[in-house]
């Protein structure tokens, strides 16, 4: 998907039926910002209006309350309200999406704008060609060449002074965002790094099939009612690697009636609309 930065939101937000019913409500002001929060999620996911991991996965209540950076309480009494008010839906495979998305992101006005952008730098490119000085002689020609030559053995010394900083911080980055989406209550978290660090210098760390694996985990584990296991166990096990599909259960679900199979499948986890 191309990237997509900003959403649209009517000035008159505040005076909509629904918005005014929804802040009457206890923990009004809180639902109201949640919904703004999943606006802007759906419209840097940038997926038609859905909220979700990819096509494959759902995001469930846990997911939705980190990316939201919201109460658990919030973000669960959120979805079943723009449900109700069918601000959100639920399609036949589980996925979560926004009503009328199209109010919120005009994909197809940004394609014109993009287009227009691509003319505009186009005609700059065109412009700055034109202003060039004209290369006089053979002299001028080598000394650009050899100018040329000395800033690429800087660039390539460069490259070589910092490539274990870049490293270094790039695993730290990634071990930040890793730690930020997995549930890390009772985990060593320097335990955790340390074999981070290792995972990622041996290079058996792909940040998709690790979140993936994170979220498909948790996910597992709450739809069967276990326990996730400590962070540092999750990564010495490699338990991202594993396969943690399952059937969705709709976020509405009066009823929990599933029987967990064996005791490596697990409790399914409730899906949003956000």
């Amino acid at each position: 998907m191309a990237e997509i930065t900003w959403i649209k939101i009517l000035t008159n937000i505040f005076k909509d039926e629904k918005i005014r019913l929804i802040q009457s409500m206890p923990e009004g002001d809180a639902l109201v910002l949640t919904w703004i929060n999943i606006l802007t999620e759906a419209g840097d996911k940038n997926d038609n209006g859905y909220l979700r991991l990819n096509e494959d996965i759902p995001y469930t209540i846990q997911n939705l309350t980190v990316l939201l950076n919201r109460p658990h309480m919030i973000v669960e009494l959120a979805l079943r309200v723009f449900q109700q008010f069918r601000m959100i839906e639920m399609d036949q495979q589980g996925f979560i999406y926004i009503s009328n998305w199209e109010k919120h992101q005009n994909v197809e006005g940004m394609g014109r704008v993009k287009e227009q952008n691509k003319l505009r730098q186009q005609r700059r490119r065109d412009k700055l060609k034109q202003l060039e000085p004209p290369k006089t002689s053979r002299d001028s020609h080598v000394m650009s060449h050899e100018n040329h030559a000395t800033d690429i053995e800087l660039e390539l010394e460069l490259e070589k002074d910092l490539k274990h900083i870049v490293v270094k911080d790039d695993s730290a980055i990634a071990f930040e965002t890793f730690w930020s989406a997995y549930p890390t209550k009772g985990s060593n978290k320097k335990m955790s790094l340390a074999k981070w660090n290792t995972l990622w210098k041996n290079k058996q760390i792909d940040m998709e099939q690790m979140l993936n694996g994170v979220i498909g985990y948790v996910n597992h584990q709450e739809h069967w009612g276990y326990k996730t296991c400590a962070a540092q166990v999750f990564l010495n096990q490699e338990r991202w690697s594993d396969d943690w599909s399952f059937t969705p259960r709709t976020i509405i679900s009066e009823s929990r009636t599933s029987i967990p199979p064996t005791a490596k499948k697990e409790k399914e986890v409730p899906e949003y609309h956000g």
